[in-house]
């Protein structure tokens, strides 16, 4: 390994068990890392390749990242935006995303039966 680590390990999201609300884990240093590599090249400094290849993994865990925070912030509000009588309209689909946000399931390679694994920040193909 050339010493760099993105720190892109763990859940994609998980339930907060005081207020029950989702939330999306990654790590800050992810975006202070593109932030700094923005800047070296807005200085017009060229990263070198391996510092680049890392950006780009980065920026792909990024964009998910973003989109994740928005669907959990839309999840989290979602009870004082919806019309009260419309409620349990939701009910069985939120209870499918809520199963799927906090135990996500990826299948393998291999795509044989019971192949899945829980889906994480290891590998932005997952994310797609």
């Amino acid at each position: 390994s050339s010493g760099l680590s993105l720190h892109l390990k763990g859940q994609l999201m998980h339930v907060n068990k005081d207020d029950l609300s989702l939330e999306v884990s990654y790590s800050d240093k992810l975006v202070r890392f593109l932030r700094e590599v923005r800047q070296l090249t807005a200085l017009g400094l060229e990263p070198p390749p391996s510092l680049q290849a890392h950006a780009d993994l980065a920026s792909r865990f990024y964009r998910h990242g973003v989109v994740l925070k928005q669907v959990a912030h839309f999840y989290n509000t979602i009870d004082t935006q919806i019309v009260r009588s419309q409620k349990p309209l939701l009910l069985e689909h939120a209870v499918r995303f809520e199963k799927l946000a906090t135990e996500p399931q990826a299948q393998s390679v291999s795509g044989g039966a019971g192949d899945s694994k829980a889906i994480t920040w290891s590998d932005p193909s997952q994310l797609e």
